[in-house]
């Protein structure tokens, strides 16, 4: 995932995929666990994947569909915490997430970006979390 620029640009070459239509998934330990956020451009946020893609790209105006996996982790304990599986009382949550992001991808494809994300940052188009 921190070298992600590298297969990302060899597909966007063969495809011939605009930038600006290139959707990236990335976990967020800034948000709390299923939260959702639609994104276009910006830096990289200290995401090592997204500064790849940027440095690969030489460009940030794509799309980050941003998934909050919450912030249960001490200083140094980063990279530790996020390759380690969720935890079995995380499970409901983050199947519901799952829906919610292929839900946010679909609405993105079907209604644009500017509707997408109105939708999907203000959280009404998802059901409410069990």
């Amino acid at each position: 995932m921190n070298l992600s620029g590298d297969a990302a640009v060899r597909l966007i070459i063969k495809y011939k995929i605009p930038i600006e239509n290139l959707l990236v998934m990335v976990d967020e330990y800034n948000f709390p666990l299923g939260k959702i956020h639609l994104r276009k451009g910006g830096g990289d946020g200290g995401h090592n994947g997204i500064a790849s893609l940027i440095e690969k790209l030489n460009n940030t105006n794509f799309l980050r569909l941003r998934l909050g996996i919450d912030r249960n982790f001490g200083q140094g304990e980063l990279v530790d915490y996020v390759l380690t599986e969720f935890k079995a009382t995380e499970q409901e949550k983050l199947s519901q997430t799952i829906e919610n992001s292929v839900l946010s991808i679909n609405y993105l494809i079907e209604n644009g970006y500017a509707r997408a994300a109105s939708e999907i940052n203000s959280g009404k188009l998802f059901l409410p979390f069990p």
